[in-house]
């Protein structure tokens, strides 16, 4: 693998004419507003804050709408389906005085036929989680795999698991396009929505919305000039399988973050004749399986 440095543009148009490349992958994200840090209520928990709320001992029954269809539904992985539970079953073994707590009406819209989102909808050959499964999934539902990466087929079949083991479903509705919000007269918002194999619509009145749909659901692709000679451009949310690189071709791989690294691996890897990755700040690589160990051996011979 050959690696073009900071600069990835000129380097682009300098490298031209000894590698001039017969594919280029695109692996930019798109462009996104930013989401909640850890300080933010989202992060703390503090859910009616984050919703607009008032505190959770004086409410009576809010109903709350968590994301958006038109997109997808995993924004910092699995942590919606978290924030769903949280609304669903706060209520439960908990009272003031004023009585035992009001459970909160919270649905969710998800526009895939599975829950996961992007990492159902949009995996590809050999991909895993680059966060162990320790820091990925829940305290209270940890996955029975000995592996320490989860694939993106074992996620989202954790994330179903997760939903059924503490009974999410009748707050999910798969294969729901959310079509418009809009506010309501004496306050709260009016949600239109309806299947995506029906025609019919629907509304539903909720006080607040958490808007989850994600940040890789609209390819990125850079405004390079010269790019239209290149004979294949391909994005990386078009990228299922190492076929696609095709044989004994010139592949330039342009981004260095999860994606990026990801798809130099499956390319030097296949049949391809080079491979080149078009980077701007650096970029280091260091494996996930067998990296303590050589750690280990180094300590040993120290």
């Amino acid at each position: 693998m050959s690696k073009i440095g900071r600069g990835n543009i000129s380097c682009l148009r300098a490298q031209e004419r000894h590698y001039p490349p017969s594919l280029i992958i695109v692996t930019q994200i798109p462009r996104c507003a930013n989401v909640p840090s850890a300080e933010s209520p989202l992060g703390n928990g503090y859910l009616e804050q984050f919703l607009g709320l008032p505190h959770y001992i004086e409410r009576p029954v809010w109903r709350v709408l968590i994301g958006t269809a038109a997109n997808t539904l995993s924004s910092n992985f699995g942590v919606i389906y978290k924030l769903l539970k949280y609304l669903c079953r706060e209520h439960e073994g908990c009272s003031n005085r004023k009585g035992a707590l009001q459970p909160v009406d919270a649905r969710l819209f998800e526009y895939q036929p599975q829950v996961g989102g992007t990492v159902a909808a949009r995996s590809y050959e050999d991909a895993e989680l680059v966060s162990s499964k320790q820091l990925t999934t829940f305290s209270d539902f940890r996955h029975h795999s000995n592996v320490d990466f989860l694939s993106t087929e074992q996620y989202v079949e954790y994330l179903h698991d997760y939903c059924t083991r503490l009974n999410l479903w009748p707050c999910i509705s798969l294969n729901t396009r959310v079509l418009s919000v809009t506010r309501g007269a004496g306050g709260g918002h009016i949600v239109s929505y309806q299947a995506n194999d029906s025609q019919t619509r629907y509304e539903w009145k909720c006080d607040a919305i958490a808007v989850c749909s994600g940040l890789h659901v609209a390819p990125n692709t850079p405004d390079i000039r010269g790019i239209q000679s290149v004979p294949q451009i391909l994005h990386s949310s078009e990228l299922k399988s190492r076929n696609q690189f095709g044989v004994d071709k010139t592949v330039m791989v342009v981004g260095s973050e999860g994606t990026g690294s990801d798809t130099v691996y499956l390319a030097v890897t296949s049949t391809t004749k080079r491979v080149l990755l078009c980077h701007n700040d650096g970029v280091h690589f260091a494996p996930k399986v067998g990296f303590t160990l050589r750690l280990t051996l180094l300590s040993s011979v120290a």
